[in-house]
């Protein structure tokens, strides 16, 4: 089932690169035009139903295995951590902020930003 849905998906990008290649030749090409909204479509649907695919798998491997402190939970338990993480920012005098200090700057910021004065329309 995989293999299929994954062929489709390449096939269809490669079909709608080649589809856009020829556009790039011949703008003004409506036939063109055509086959490429036609494989744009097709490539749409094809990559959702993969990432459906691979979204039902990773359930059903999320069921088997639980949060019965398994490898695989403290595995997606960390990633989603990392993923929710801000490293680094930046603030309006360029001024970087890393790690621990990250919290303090938003902090500042907003206290900042909260002290202005400003119009309201109503």
């Amino acid at each position: 089932m995989l293999s299929n849905l994954h062929n489709r998906v390449d096939l269809l990008r490669k079909e709608l690169d080649e589809t856009q290649k020829a556009i790039d030749k011949d703008p003004h090409n409506l036939d063109l035009r055509e086959e490429h909204a036609h494989y744009l479509l097709a490539f749409k649907e094809a990559y959702l139903d993969e990432e459906r695919f691979f979204r039902q798998k990773s359930k059903i491997e999320w069921l088997k295995a639980g949060d019965s402190n398994t490898d695989y939970f403290h595995k997606i338990v960390k990633s989603k951590c990392a993923r929710n993480r801000i490293e680094m920012v930046r603030d309006a005098s360029n001024i970087i902020y890393e790690g621990n200090a990250v919290a303090g700057a938003f902090v500042s910021h907003y206290e900042n930003f909260l002290r202005l004065e400003g119009s309201c329309k109503t």
